[in-house]
């Protein structure tokens, strides 16, 4: 008997060995760079250590149905972009990834498409860890995307370069899954009617972070529009649409908290319509710094409060803030 549970034993430790030690024996493998021009899509469908396009490389792709770099089942731990991918075609992508996962992105460089329905960076039901555009993204063509998150998760979303889009119903940035961070720094902007800034589709955004530019030209062209759920925005920065029946944001859904700043300075009141927002908080800077919030069609209820985000000073106590609704 003592044999035999001492051949259990050894049995179950080597087990447990085998099954502790397995993630370590799983790790990537190799290192993709691009240093010069070429025009073909770059496939990975394995586990990459990284992918990297260098300031000297480029991809450059002219067809419909065609990827600058292709990562469907794949996963690639760190991808690098310093050059230039350039796609031309219908739905012409710059960037894909299909059930794939990228831990980080970073654009330093830039990003550009051509075509109806072409995306920039374009993730359908795949995971990005962090994504960070410090260089350009631009798309031109109807239905075209800056950066579109089709039912995928985001968890880190930071823009300090610039996403701009032209076309009918062109979009910024469209998020349709989980985002827990969305970081603007930069610009985001849009022209040709109904041409969206931000687009939350049905998703989970728990915070927007906006101390740049959000801005949108054309007819129905909202910076914000949500149909889903979105925890909170703090707006330090400009959220603006300019067009006929255009707004800064469309709210469709639910906003929990809305902490805006945008306002008296410069005489540029945030527009909104729809769903009031849950709570909505002015965040004061001084006495001609201000939030201001201006309704159209508006429906439901919200509290009104001061942004915990505000400047503290004797100065603001007492005086009157005008327009602040």
């Amino acid at each position: 008997m003592s044999r035999f549970k001492a051949f259990i034993s050894a049995v179950a430790l080597g087990v447990s060995f085998c099954f502790a030690n397995s993630a370590a024996w799983a790790a990537c493998s190799g290192d993709s760079v691009i240093s010069t021009n070429v025009t073909t899509t770059q496939q990975n469908s394995s586990w990459l250590c990284s992918f990297t396009v260098s300031g000297s490389g480029s991809i450059s792709i002219s067809s419909d149905y065609t990827y600058g770099i292709d990562n469907t089942y794949g996963t690639i731990t760190t991808l690098n972009n310093s050059g230039s991918i350039s796609t031309s075609g219908v739905n012409a992508v710059g960037i894909f990834t299909d059930t794939g996962t990228i831990t980080t992105l970073n654009n330093t460089g830039s990003i550009s498409t051509l075509g109806e329905n072409a995306s920039g960076i374009r993730v359908e039901q795949g995971t990005i860890t962090t994504l960070t555009n410090a260089g350009s993204i631009s798309t031109s063509g109807r239905n075209a995307f800056g950066i579109s998150s089709d039912h995928s998760t985001i968890t880190s979303l930071n823009n300090t370069g610039s996403v701009s889009t032209s076309g009918e119903s062109s979009l910024g940035i469209a998020l349709s899954g989980e985002t827990t961070t969305l970081n603007n720094t930069g610009s985001i902007s849009t022209s040709g009617d109904s041409s969206l800034g931000i687009v939350n589709d049905g998703g989970n955004l728990t915070t927007l972070n906006n101390t740049g530019s959000i801005s949108t030209s054309g007819p129905y062209a909202d910076a914000l529009i949500n149909t889903g759920t979105i925890t909170t925005i703090n707006n330090t920065g400009s959220i603006s649409a300019s067009g006929t029946n255009a707004y800064g944001i469309n709210n469709q859904n639910t906003i929990t908290t809305l902490n805006n700043q945008q306002g008296k300075l410069g005489n540029i009141p945030l527009t909104y319509t729809g769903v009031l927002p849950v709570n909505y908080n002015i965040i004061i800077n001084s006495t001609s710094n201000y939030g201001q919030l201006s309704l159209t069609n508006a429906n439901g209820t919200m509290v009104l409060g001061i942004s915990s985000l505000s400047t503290t000073s004797g100065s603001i106590i007492g005086q009157t803030l005008t327009g602040v609704l």
